[in-house]
């Protein structure tokens, strides 16, 4: 019984150990908390054509996070569907993502989650385009926009061939992951650790104790 005690309390403070160390880094580092920005996707109006050479261009202010996806409501105008859209995301004039999405893969008035997964170091401004590599000028995407009031929070200028659209905002929604902020966050990884850990540590016993039995 005392044995059995002593290797309770050795668990523990493996575990508190570990715990702390772990929430420490990388549990402030990693990204593992999901969250979503507060647009609500139902209420969206206007469009703006994505055609060669034209573009539209959304200012976004967030950070530190790790932006693992945005969703933009669209609608596929090219009857062919060759070609790409094409997703450029940017801290001021720095290149941070390229993304391509196939023409062929975008049908009529659905929400198409595009993977980013950038971490965004700093909080501050961000900004993204949207264009296509289709070369001639018939329109081949529209791309929704909403009130700048039902827009996510995230958001700020938003730009058609870069003319400012006052009040008017981009139909978007954005997936961000997050380290842990405080320990209360942190209290469910931490968990799983030291149920693991102490998993392990009894196998371990139960091997030993094993082999001590065959010898």
């Amino acid at each position: 019984m005392e044995k059995r005690w002593k290797k309770i309390v050795q668990i523990l403070i493996i575990a508190i150990v570990l715990g702390g160390a772990l929430y420490i880094y990388p549990l402030r580092k990693v990204p593992l908390i999901p969250s979503e920005s507060n647009y609500k996707k139902g209420e969206v109006w206007g469009t703006s054509n994505i055609t060669a050479g034209k573009s539209v261009r959304q200012e976004f202010y967030c950070g530190p996070t790790y932006l693992q996806s945005i969703s933009i409501y669209m609608q596929n105008l090219n009857e062919v569907k060759q070609g790409d859209l094409i997703i450029t995301f940017y801290d001021g004039e720095k290149e941070l993502k390229r993304q391509k999405l196939s023409l062929d893969k975008i049908e009529n008035y659905e929400w198409y989650p595009v993977e980013v997964n950038i971490w965004l170091e700093k909080e501050g401004l961000y900004t993204y385009t949207i264009t296509t590599d289709v070369e001639n000028d018939v329109a081949v995407l529209q791309i929704f926009e909403t009130d700048q009031n039902n827009a996510p929070a995230e958001n700020r200028v938003y730009k058609y061939c870069d003319e400012v659209r006052e009040n008017i905002s981009l139909a978007v929604n954005y997936r961000f992951l997050s380290p842990v902020k405080n320990i209360r966050e942190a209290v469910p990884f931490i968990a799983i650790i030291i149920l693991v850990g102490g998993l392990l540590v009894e196998l371990s016993g139960m091997i030993g104790r094993k082999g001590n039995n065959n010898e």
